[in-house]
């Protein structure tokens, strides 16, 4: 079973996620049929599972092919890494569940 990894200055945290309305930057990349942006959400953190400085809500960017749709009401679990603007990047996201919390990595890289 893969760990999931986290930096030593990354906030592993358990929360909902939904997409703020309209924010989304396309990147251009050569070759990308798809198309590549950098999508903004909205993080309700329930939990904190490592790291800290991280408030009860906060607003994190991810890069995706779409503008994703998250479940509502499904709580994720997130590694986010700070960025200077008091905002996140999610660095990974995975639907939480008590199988998924035994696959943190114990230490951060």
């Amino acid at each position: 079973m893969k760990s999931i990894a986290y930096g030593c200055g990354d906030v592993v945290v358990v929360g909902a996620v939904r997409n703020v309305e309209g924010v989304w930057e396309h990147v251009e990349i050569e070759g990308d049929f798809l198309g590549h942006g950098w999508a903004t959400a909205y993080v309700r953190i329930k939990h904190v599972l490592r790291g800290n400085g991280a408030r009860a809500s906060v607003y994190a960017r991810y890069s995706d092919h779409t503008y994703r749709a998250f479940a509502r009401g499904q709580q994720y679990l997130l590694v986010l890494q700070p960025r200077n603007d008091r905002t996140y990047t999610i660095r990974s996201i995975q639907r939480w569940s008590s199988e998924t919390r035994s696959k943190l990595a114990r230490t951060c890289t």
